[in-house]
């Protein structure tokens, strides 16, 4: 998407080309590997760790410390990060992820509807706090089709309104 070679261009075709979504959504599925709270655990601190702290996940390097940083068996992930076999499942979510509108992360999808993409930062603080935002979100995108667009400038962060 967006490439300037084309829309037949595929980036996971290509995998000497560095990006840092595609290497984190590869260490992603190697993690998966692990299990599913194997997975939630390194998910949770690679946005952590992109968005909270500015690191880069299109690093090996990077990505090897958030798998021991996340408790995963690091050689085994290391490993499977290598292989670069999982480069074409990589390529199938993204194109499952194209069929359905979704362009980025994170993205609701409600009961088939339009998808909904969130910009948001920091989380919530809470589960409670989670939730009732997530209620609200399902509320206001379900409840009012005709809502297409919701912007606040990228100037009025949490730190500055406090």
């Amino acid at each position: 998407m967006n490439s300037e070679q084309g829309p037949e261009w595929k980036v996971w075709e290509h995998p000497d080309l560095k990006t840092r979504g595609v290497q984190a959504l590869e260490a992603a599925k190697c993690a998966e590997l692990q299990g599913e709270d194997a997975f939630e655990r390194f998910h949770l601190r690679l946005f952590a760790a992109r968005h909270d702290e500015g690191r880069d996940p299109g690093t090996r390097e990077v990505l090897i410390e958030l798998a021991r940083e996340s408790g995963l068996d690091v050689a085994r992930f290391t490993a499977e990060l290598d292989s670069r076999r999982h480069l074409a499942a990589v390529g199938k979510d993204h194109e499952e992820a194209a069929s359905l509108g979704i362009f980025g992360v994170p993205t609701l999808l409600f009961d088939g509807r339009e998808p909904t993409f969130l910009k948001m930062r920091p989380v919530p603080d809470s589960v409670d706090e989670a939730l009732r935002l997530f209620e609200g979100l399902w509320t206001l995108t379900s409840g009012h089709p005709y809502v297409l667009e919701l912007k606040k400038p990228a100037s009025m962060t949490l730190s500055a309104r406090k």
